[in-house]
């Protein structure tokens, strides 16, 4: 009988999310066909050791090695940010597919060039964006689709907690470069057609690269349709513990996700219409129970590797490909200059002058 040869894939960075990905991998290893032959590497070896030891896999102490080794054709980058283009840049080069955590790079510029050599070499470009693998978000871009909400107002989002800030990007890149892509993916468009942004740094107040360091950001969008766009993001706030939230609000239906818990929607059907002719009021207040939709939980993190190990084999371009990373990084950067400039951004004159 005909086996198929297993993946040799190399994990670069066995930090939190590292652990999380070798877990992944080692889960998805018990169902796969084509098992992956996973390769450890970190800078501090005992990281690297440890994960080995848990789930059994090989171990590299030399990158350059990982580089040569032409039976290692991938690599999945969950280094620091501040690394993530060096890395993808000689792994791409090394004729090796990519997977790497977001934010791909900390700038367009960046990103574009990753992007251009992927497809000179025909190599998968893939980025950690992966709430577009989360079940809420799939569940309410199809509600939104089909009419459900009828004209959507707006979305708005919040992430809060308490947490040491990174070393080499703010809360822009860090957080908010998830609530561009996902408010783009779920109204189905490639960027906003505005960006106003205010944001705060009180930590780590000076950075020589300036890539901007901020602790908290507040930024509103304009969509086609005048369907308007908020979030705010910060570290810097214990109050609510954890809070990862987003509130879609149309003309019929409101919905709120608790990212927390992903497999669960609320849907409120309270809504305001012109009161009938004869009534006092101009408007009047529907609004019946809130209700919640619970469905099937699949972990979203194991079907973003799941994904990139069938795009490895497809050779298809992925849901989350090098293209979507760039925009959410240039509408990163669209933020930071508004923010810095005080004025709102006009994407479309940003674009064009680029």
């Amino acid at each position: 009988m005909y086996m198929k040869k297993e993946k040799k894939i190399a994990l670069l960075g066995c930090g939190y999310w590292g652990q999380n990905i070798v877990r992944v991998i080692y889960e998805l290893n018990l169902t796969l066909e084509n098992k992956v032959c996973l390769l450890l590497y970190d800078k501090n070896i005992n990281k690297a050791k440890e994960l080995s030891e848990r789930f059994n896999f090989s171990i590299s102490k030399d990158f350059n090695e990982i580089l040569s080794d032409k039976e290692v054709t991938a690599v999945i980058i969950a280094t620091p940010s501040s690394t993530h283009y060096n890395i993808a840049l000689d792994a791409l080069e090394n004729n090796k597919d990519v997977f790497v955590e977001k934010p791909i790079t900390l700038s367009s510029k960046e990103a574009e060039k990753l992007i251009h050599i992927a497809e000179s070499r025909k190599k998968i470009l893939m980025a950690g964006h992966i709430f577009r693998f989360h079940q809420g978000i799939l569940e309410l871009k199809k509600r939104i689709e089909l009419g459900e909400f009828g004209q959507i107002f707006f979305l708005y989002g919040f992430k809060f907690g308490m947490a040491i800030p990174k070393e080499d990007a703010g809360v822009n890149l860090t957080l908010a470069v998830n609530d561009f892509d996902i408010f783009c993916f779920l109204l189905n468009t490639t960027f906003p057609e505005s960006i106003l942004a205010h944001k705060g740094t009180f930590i780590r107040k000076y950075n020589e690269k300036d890539i901007g360091l901020e602790d908290i950001i507040n930024v509103s969008l304009t969509f086609p349709n005048n369907v308007q766009g908020y979030f705010i993001e910060s570290w810097l706030v214990p109050v609510y513990g954890r809070k990862r939230e987003l509130i879609v609000v149309g003309s019929k239906k409101t919905a709120m996700l608790d990212y927390l818990v992903p497999n669960e929607i609320t849907f409120y059907d309270f809504y305001i219409k012109n009161a009938p002719s004869e009534s006092k009021e101009e408007f009047i207040l529907i609004q019946e129970n809130p209700s919640k939709i619970i469905f099937e939980f699949q972990e979203p993190l194991k079907m973003e590797i799941e994904h990139f190990l069938n795009c490895i084999d497809s050779r298809k371009e992925p849901i989350t490909s090098g293209k979507i990373a760039y925009n959410a990084i240039k509408m990163c950067e669209m933020a930071n200059k508004s923010a810095i400039e005080g004025r709102k951004i006009i994407c479309k004159e940003e674009l064009t002058s680029t």
